[in-house]
């Protein structure tokens, strides 16, 4: 036993759990649509108006660049992926709503059995 306690040695074990995030890469199917292609035209267009200038470096011009269409891009697949998830729930629902028009014409027993019919 030490007489000064601050004195005695002290060992801290540091385990990080911090998540590794992937580095993000263009999709390269997302080229192949012809909305997407158009719409990039028009960005770039809009982007060189305002950014292109004698005294900017071409280097940081082109990152700069980069960093926008990025943003762009996931703006579109964000509006894409919301148009699709709505599109998905209209269906949802028509189905929804044919069954319980099926449901209202067919009688309660015979009703749950053509449904299980159906789904498989």
């Amino acid at each position: 036993s030490c007489a000064q306690p601050y004195h005695n040695p002290l060992q801290l074990t540091w385990k990080d759990h911090t998540f590794k995030r992937n580095r993000w890469t263009l999709n390269p199917q997302i080229l192949k649509e012809k909305e997407y292609i158009q719409k990039i035209r028009e960005e770039l267009g809009v982007f060189f108006k305002f950014n292109k200038k004698q005294d900017t470096l071409l280097k940081t011009l082109w990152d700069t660049m980069k960093a926008y269409l990025r943003g762009v891009l996931i703006a579109y697949l964000a509006n894409k992926s919301k148009e699709k998830w709505k599109k998905q729930n209209n269906l949802i629902k028509r189905i929804k709503s044919l069954e319980d028009r099926l449901n209202q014409y067919l009688r309660p027993g015979r009703t749950s059995q053509e449904i299980i019919i159906y789904k498989t």
